[in-house]
């Protein structure tokens, strides 16, 4: 299941990010699994500090693999894993959300 949200995700983001000239690198199908359980732990409220080292393990992964950045494109994310618990940048896509929910907003009143 976690590896069709990645393909979903794929589908999704590929075209618009593509015409920003980025490109991305997903998890491998092994640290695709570390995520979706600790997603399932954070949903569940059984977080605990592995969790954050573990998740820093497949961000380590995806930096060798060439990423510069970290986009947390799910929801749960963002409640365990600060900027402070890495060193790369983390881009927070409710951070994100809320930001653009705001700004349309201003421009439609």
């Amino acid at each position: 299941m976690f590896l069709e949200h990645i393909q979903l995700l794929k589908r999704i983001c590929d075209k618009s990010l593509k015409e920003l000239g980025i490109q991305y690198v997903v998890p491998n199908k092994a640290d695709q699994n570390i995520v979706g359980k600790t997603i399932l732990n954070i949903i569940g409220g059984q977080t605990r500090k592995k969790d954050v080292i573990a998740l820093n393990k497949v961000i380590k992964n995806l930096q060798t693999n060439g990423a510069d950045a970290i986009m947390l494109a799910c929801t749960e994310l963002p409640l365990i894993l600060k900027q402070t618990d890495v060193d790369m940048p983390l881009i927070d896509c409710n951070k994100l959300y809320s930001e653009k929910v705001a700004e349309y907003s201003r421009n439609t009143s």
